[in-house]
């Protein structure tokens, strides 16, 4: 009986990924904030930007990324987001001005009209949206840079009413809202650059705890379950310290491995 032997040799060929860089605007001076939704409800994600030196609030439609204004004397523009604040199934948009004007505004979509909720917040630059009391409604957190301040605005029917979480907070740069110690109840995390900090605040006493109190120029921020051990970790980017950390969260009385 004749055995043949057939030996196939497989060559295999690594690509390396490719990225297409596509120019959606290089004019807008100062880009800052930015965000993305669908705007005009036509299944294509848009693009909400605001330009810091520009003093504006724009959105670019997809797909040919048609520019179009939301605002555009909102002087030193900095935090955006997309958000159905009234619920009427069009997305708004929340923005906030630095310096000078103090602004939180936002803009019932499509029409953008302008809806003040505080003349007196210094530097809004970041924002985060949530129940954060409970009542069935949306709340907004807010981190005040140029006012060490961490607010949050209660919403009464879209009446908003300014609630303190933290002051002397030196100038707080990233809020995010997610429920830390998993009480049912949302907690606010937030960077400080000139803190050098990473903290969480408890709702809705807003009890500060400590995360990190030496991360130079404390900046970026995310909150997700990295190692999938069903609590939320932070992720913090220290500019200054060249550094990005990860911080596991353990509850009382559990084994820290």
């Amino acid at each position: 009986m004749k055995t043949t032997l057939i030996l196939v040799i497989i060559f295999t060929t690594s690509l390396l990924a490719q990225w297409d860089k596509q120019i959606i605007d290089n004019s807008l001076a100062n880009a800052y904030e930015l965000d993305v939704g669908d705007i005009n409800k036509d299944g294509y994600l848009d693009i909400i930007v605001s330009g810091n030196s520009a003093d504006v609030v724009c959105w670019y439609e997809a797909p040919a990324w048609t520019k179009h204004y939301i605002d555009n004397n909102l002087h030193t523009a900095g935090g955006v987001i997309a958000y159905d604040i009234d619920y009427d199934d069009t997305l708004d948009v929340l923005a906030g001005s630095g310096r000078s004007m103090d602004d939180v505004v936002w803009y019932k979509g499509l029409s953008w009209s302008k809806n003040y909720i505080d003349y007196n917040l210094d530097g809004t630059v970041n924002f985060s949206i949530g129940d954060m009391d409970n009542d069935g409604d949306i709340d907004i957190a807010a981190a005040g840079a140029r006012a060490d301040m961490i607010v949050w605005y209660e919403n009464d029917n879209l009446s908003w009413s300014r609630k303190t979480i933290a002051t002397n907070f030196d100038y707080p740069r990233k809020v995010k809202l997610a429920d830390i110690n998993k009480d049912d109840t949302l907690d606010v995390i937030c960077t400080g650059i000139d803190e050098d900090a990473v903290v969480w605040y408890e709702g809705t006493n807003w009890t500060p705890n400590n995360i990190d109190t030496n991360l130079d120029y404390a900046y970026g921020l995310a909150i997700a379950d990295l190692d999938f051990d069903d609590t939320l970790d932070v992720i913090a980017a220290g500019a200054n310290d060249n550094s990005i950390i990860w911080y596991t969260y353990f509850f009382e009385g559990c084994d820290i491995p």
